[in-house]
């Protein structure tokens, strides 16, 4: 079938945008009004100078600008590859220990994730209800494969992706974009130690990157998911490390990848005066790349803005009580899954947080968070675990989107 790219927009749809945003900030006082009004002129001119200056090639970084982005302590991309990771949710050096801890408790485990595995390593995905599809021997990323509409490679601010005359659907492209598959992957590897694993992560991260200059395509327009799939990366990251199919190319352009996603996060926040999940996504990529890859100079930048401002979205995002201001039993369970996951990655990793501190360490409970912060954690979970069934099902109260951060298991039943 010949894919299609449509030209022309309509004014129609343009006169419905208008319209919409028009309402929307009639909910808001004058002052906030005219700070939104300010800051969407600022941006837009600021997207249209980036658009101006850009070009495809001009996004790409170098070798010497990847050591360049280095603290000086590191001057060479064998010394981090060497270096001993900070600490993440798996360590390669407790693999053993960690696979037969899950053989005795979940003992259909090895063989349920090598049948997922197997099925990723075919291009057989579900994604977003379409059923089981085969994507073909090359992933196409820019592709709603439902309707078969492909979105062009274009500079990703000129892309309209909410367009009223376009019958597809762009989460398709993003929900693969997100490589939430990897972790599948990364799993059957270390159950079987097959190589053909790490070589479908390493083959899907080349594509990926060969098809997706940095600021240009489709997968650069939500930065949601631009901070979804850098912590998918590094999740597969940590599975395959170790492989030799990992070799010292690969690792350069991967790391060089990691640094613009990281880079695009920063530039492309989320926020608005009514933050939700989107922003709390943003800080969670910038706090997991900040962790995992410290020897980056932009990584301190990016942790402690994370950090900072997981403290203050806790505060404006949930209620004291523990339950998520967006009144969904949905987003609730992404929030939370959002703060815990950044949460552990700080706690595992306080000794990178010390600088940020004026105080003893053993004035805190919790380092580096404050205690009022962990306490309210601790009530979002407690309301899952209240309104969650003996059967896992929970209520459909508020926006139905089942969206995750990251899959630990079943992949093909998610």
């Amino acid at each position: 079938m010949e894919r299609k790219h449509k030209k022309s927009h309509g004014s129609c749809a343009k006169t419905m945008n208008i319209e919409y945003y028009l309402y929307k900030l009639k909910e808001y006082p004058l002052h906030i009004v005219i700070r939104i009004v300010l800051r969407k002129a600022y941006l837009t001119l600021r997207n249209k100078l980036r658009s101006m200056q850009a070009g495809i090639s001009s996004n790409f970084i170098s070798d010497d600008n990847l050591l360049k982005s280095l603290k000086d302590s590191y001057n060479s991309i064998e010394h981090i590859l060497k270096k001993e990771r900070h600490v993440f949710f798996i360590q390669s050096s407790e693999k053993n220990k960690m696979i037969e801890i899950l053989k005795i408790n979940y003992p259909t485990a090895v063989k349920e994730t090598i049948f997922d595995a197997e099925r990723i390593c075919k291009h057989i995905f579900n994604l977003l209800g379409s059923g089981d599809i085969c994507l073909g021997e090359k992933l196409d990323w820019h592709t709603d494969f439902k309707t078969n509409w492909s979105w062009p490679l274009l500079f990703y601010k000129k892309l309209d992706c909410r367009r009223s005359d376009n019958p597809s659907d762009v989460k398709v492209p993003w929900e693969l974009s997100r490589c939430q598959h990897f972790i599948t992957l990364g799993k059957a590897y270390w159950y079987t130690g097959d190589e053909k694993y790490a070589k479908e992560f390493v083959s899907e991260i080349k594509e990926w990157m060969d098809s997706n200059p940095p600021m240009y395509g489709v997968n650069w327009v939500c930065t949601m998911d631009v901070a979804i799939r850098v912590i998918n990366w590094i999740w597969g990251y940590y599975f395959f490390k170790d492989s030799p199919v990992l070799t010292r190319d690969f690792m350069m352009n991967f790391l060089k990848f990691v640094l613009v996603h990281g880079r695009h996060i920063m530039n492309n926040l989320e926020k608005s005066e009514k933050s939700g999940n989107h922003y709390l996504s943003n800080l969670s990529g910038l706090i997991c790349i900040g962790v995992a890859f410290p020897e980056f100079k932009e990584s301190k930048k990016w942790r402690d803005f994370g950090f900072n401002e997981l403290i203050k979205e806790m505060n404006k995002q949930v209620y004291i009580d523990g339950i998520s201001y967006e009144g969904s039993i949905y987003y609730h369970q992404l929030v939370t899954e959002l703060f815990l996951f950044s949460t552990l990655l700080c706690l595992n990793n306080s000794s990178l947080f010390i600088s940020n501190h004026n105080c003893q360490i053993s004035n805190y409970e919790f380092f580096p968070f404050p205690k009022w912060y962990i306490q309210r954690l601790e009530k979002m979970i407690e309301f899952i675990m209240y309104y969650s069934k003996p059967d896992k099902s929970a209520p459909r109260i508020g926006d139905n989107d089942d969206g995750r951060l990251y899959i630990l298991c079943n992949y093909s039943d998610y």
